[in-house]
C-alpha cells in the first residue's frame, strides 16, 4: 500500500498563511488632465489618500503669490512651485503602502488645473 504525503505537505505549507492576505496597495482615483485642482484633490482624500504635511519652507521666489494661494485654501499637501516654464506646483498624498500620489498642477484660465500624476514607491 502506497501513501502519498502530498496532501500532508500541502496542508502544512498552506494552512499558516490562510486569513494573511496581502494588503492591496492605494488605488488612483480617475483623475483627467484639465479637471480643477479642488475636484481632483477632493476624489484622492475619497480614495483613502493622505495629504502630505509639508514641514519645510516652500520656495517662495518670486511664486508667493502662487504658494500662499494653495496654502491659503488650505492645501498643506503643497510642496513646491516653478518659478518658470508652466509655473506648475507639486502637490503630494500618501498611501496606505507608503507610496506617494504626485500630482502637478498649472494655472488654467479659471482654475488651477491637473497637469499630470503619478505614484512613487
Amino acid at each position: 500500500m502506497r501513501i502519498s504525503i502530498l496532501p500532508i505537505v500541502t496542508a502544512l505549507v498552506t494552512v499558516p498563511f490562510l486569513g494573511t492576505m496581502p494588503a492591496q496597495a492605494q488605488s488612483v482615483p480617475n483623475l483627467q488632465q484639465g479637471m480643477p485642482y479642488a475636484q481632483a484633490r477632493q476624489l484622492i482624500l475619497n480614495a483613502g489618500w493622505s495629504p502630505s504635511y509639508n514641514t519645510q519652507e516652500p520656495n517662495r521666489f518670486g511664486m508667493s503669490s502662487k504658494v500662499d494661494h494653495f496654502l491659503g485654501m488650505g492645501y498643506t499637501e503643497i510642496v513646491d512651485c516653478a518659478g518658470t516654464g508652466m509655473g506648475l506646483c507639486r502637490f503630494e498624498f500618501y498611501g496606505n503602502q507608503g507610496q506617494t500620489l504626485a500630482v502637478s498642477v498649472g494655472q488654467g484660465t479659471q482654475t488651477d488645473v491637473v497637469y499630470q500624476w503619478w505614484v512613487e514607491e
